[in-house]
């Protein structure tokens, strides 16, 4: 349950799970509008921490000429790379959680593109995590990863 509304709270919705009743349906609506501005909310709160960390770098480290990361198309790069790097982390993570609760090989390609469309909350549906499998603690694992990568 806690892996269906956190699937819900971050718009992946990744196509698995989904209510078949009016009721259900309503809750979700409800449920899912609320943890969305939520979410919305804690995703803003971080994205204004990891900025400021990052100006915070580049001024205190301004003895080593690093202005240059602050021009606007070289940002675009770094920001790019680094979403790849954290999209193929966070595969690397999703294999090796396959193979510990699953007991399930899954390749570098089919984790990557999982972790592509987690990330940047597409949610295809053709991968995702088996919510039978998730513990709690899988929950906030996984929460705290989507969440540096949607920053």
């Amino acid at each position: 349950a806690a892996w269906f509304w956190f699937v819900v709270m971050t718009t992946v919705g990744y196509g698995n799970a989904s209510p078949v009743t009016d009721q259900g349906r309503a809750m979700v609506f409800t449920f899912g509008f609320l943890c969305m501005l939520l979410f919305g909310t804690v995703l803003a709160k971080a994205g204004d921490i990891v900025t400021t960390i990052f100006e915070d770098v580049v001024s205190q480290y301004s003895h080593l000429k690093l202005r240059w990361l602050t021009i606007t198309w070289i940002m675009m790069i770094f920001w790019g790379v680094t979403f790849y790097a954290w999209t193929a982390a966070l595969a690397a993570v999703t294999m090796a959680w396959k193979k510990d609760r699953v007991g399930e090989e899954m390749n570098f390609k089919d984790a990557y593109w999982f972790a592509f469309n987690s990330i940047t909350t597409v949610g295809l549906g053709d991968f995702y995590i088996g919510g039978e499998a998730i513990a709690p603690t899988d929950v906030v694992l996984f929460a705290m990863i989507f969440l540096v990568g949607f920053v």
